[in-house]
């Protein structure tokens, strides 16, 4: 079976390239793409995913409160979860 990763990104450009990037470290993946935390969610409750890669920063539910959300519910509350950002600060 293969792994399940969700990325949640606001920002097109990123989603892209670290999706491109898992394809060829990781052949077979299923990915899975939201441009914000409420479509992050829905996608979480839907797929389950093994592995989930979160901006920081993203419009209307942040990564953070993203976070809190998957750690709170106990469907999700053991997937890894790997905040990201862009910032340089």
């Amino acid at each position: 079976m293969p792994i399940k990763i969700l990325v949640a990104d606001d920002a097109t450009f990123v989603r892209d390239m670290i999706k491109r990037t898992l394809r060829q470290m990781l052949h077979g993946a299923e990915l899975y793409e939201a441009p914000d935390g409420a479509k992050a969610r829905t996608l979480i409750k839907q797929k389950l995913p093994d592995l989930i890669l979160s901006d920081w920063e993203m419009p209307g539910l942040s990564g953070e409160e993203l976070l809190a959300w998957v750690r709170e519910n106990p469907a999700s509350a053991s997937i890894p979860f790997i905040m990201i950002t862009s910032r340089g600060d």
